[in-house]
């Protein structure tokens, strides 16, 4: 049984040069499914003492997991001053009332560098793969199951109303929750992120024969098709999000007698991933497709920018590339500025960081097996949304995490030619029996 839990600090350091330490040191030793959160009590300011909760995720509640022990996290200074001399293990209800600064390893990543690719030397994945398999830790994935039936009960509601059933099904972060729901195909968002609307049952098809379960479900919708069609239910990775529902169909008469008995229509999704792939533009385009801010007046905020892997203080933006921006108050958001058009770009966190090693002409890389069907990509290279959204839907499956690489199945090789080709990614191709 997986516990998640808190240990306490006191500190008087910048809040958010606190959250930058911590978040770089989790991400340099691979720590973000040990500690997934870390919360700053309320009215927290620099030079002033206010306390601190990380998040931890042991086996055991009070056990420090050994991956963290190695990382020498909770040797830095920060850790010095602990926010109770007999440093007990704290709850969420124990410090909720204290905290109301959640930062999330998604805004961690936002806050702080990420390493460069120039100069990064990458292992086979494929061989990592096969010798350390996942990493992670393992989640509960009944609460997956119960978020994605509520929500196909439902069928529509505000980022709000997410978050709180988010919360009740102790699931901690809502953001990374709702992104694997949306390149998984089973919901969508809309009015800026502020509201979602599930996706009507639809059967995405995978290979000849074979499809995918996406959107709407619930035990009554699962059951029949278990009774009258060939069904697998497939754990996700580290079951971080409901089971994948392989389906095979030799008759695709069978979905009318399905539609009838469950009184709804079934959508199809035929060759989904590949026409998907044919519509999205190339990456010089891709900022296109973003949102962008209206009547920004730049000399009224603060700015840091990516420079040498560090958000570093800069004057008003005048290059091309990924900022910060905050005010007196503090962080409010992370944008792509694009000098020649003088446009601030609003997106996705992957989306922005990979159009930032784009135009800083970073190496982009990926290796591709021949034999299995599989496409690896380096997790500092994550694509933006819309792009590794035809990834998952190939297979209806998240991909493995194996050190420093995100592995994804079932990409044929046109598929992933295709992609590489419009993201301008140097693919390797390797033969493999693992």
């Amino acid at each position: 049984m997986v516990e998640k839990w808190y240990k306490g600090y006191k500190s008087k350091d910048k809040p958010s040069e606190l959250a930058k330490q911590i978040s770089k040191k989790v991400q340099e030793h691979s720590l973000s499914n040990y500690i997934p959160l870390l919360r700053i009590e309320k009215g927290a300011k620099a030079n002033k003492w206010y306390y601190f909760f990380l998040a931890i995720v042991s086996e055991k509640k009070g056990e420090i997991p050994e991956a963290i022990i190695k990382s020498k996290l909770l040797e830095l200074p920060s850790f010095k001053i602990k926010a109770d001399r007999s440093d007990p293990p704290f709850s969420t209800e124990q410090i909720k009332d204290m905290s109301n600064k959640g930062y999330s390893i998604e805004d961690f990543i936002e806050l702080i560098p990420y390493e460069t690719t120039n100069s990064k030397k990458f292992d086979d994945p494929f061989n990592l793969l096969s010798s350390n398999g996942n990493t992670g830790v393992e989640e509960d994935p009944q609460k997956y199951q119960y978020l994605l039936y509520w929500l196909s009960n439902v069928g529509k509601g505000t980022w709000e109303s997410f978050k709180k059933t988010c919360q009740i099904l102790e699931l901690y972060e809502p953001k990374t929750v709702l992104r694997r729901l949306k390149i998984l195909g089973h919901l969508e968002i809309y009015e800026r992120g502020q509201k979602w609307a599930i996706i009507p049952t639809t059967l995405v098809e995978t290979a000849h024969n074979k499809y995918i379960l996406c959107g709407q479900r619930n035990e009554k919708i699962i059951n029949i098709f278990q009774q009258l069609v060939d069904v697998k239910l497939i754990k996700q990775t580290l079951s971080s999000a409901p089971a994948c529902i392989a389906i095979e169909i030799t008759d695709l008469m069978l979905i009318k007698s399905i539609q009838d008995v469950l009184d709804i229509k079934i959508h199809f999704g035929q060759n989904l991933s590949q026409r998907l792939a044919d519509e999205l533009p190339n990456i010089d385009e891709f900022n296109l497709s973003l949102g962008h801010l209206q009547g920004i007046v730049p000399s009224i905020y603060q700015w840091q920018k990516f420079n040498n892997n560090h958000f570093v203080d800069c004057p008003i933006p005048q290059e091309t590339g990924l900022y910060q921006m905050s005010n007196t108050i503090g962080f409010l958001r992370t944008v792509f500025y694009d000098s020649i058009t003088n446009t601030y770009y609003q997106g996705d966190w992957y989306g922005l960081r990979f159009l930032d090693l784009f135009y800083r002409h970073d190496k982009l890389i990926a290796s591709y097996d021949i034999e299995k069907l599989r496409l690896a990509i380096p997790a500092q290279q994550r694509w933006p949304e819309i792009y590794e959204k035809i990834l998952v839907l190939a297979s209806g499956l998240l991909p493995i995490r194996t050190n420093s690489w995100l592995i994804y199945e079932n990409i044929s090789y046109h598929l992933a030619q295709q992609m590489t080709t419009k993201l301008q990614i140097d693919m390797q191709e390797i033969k493999t029996n693992v």
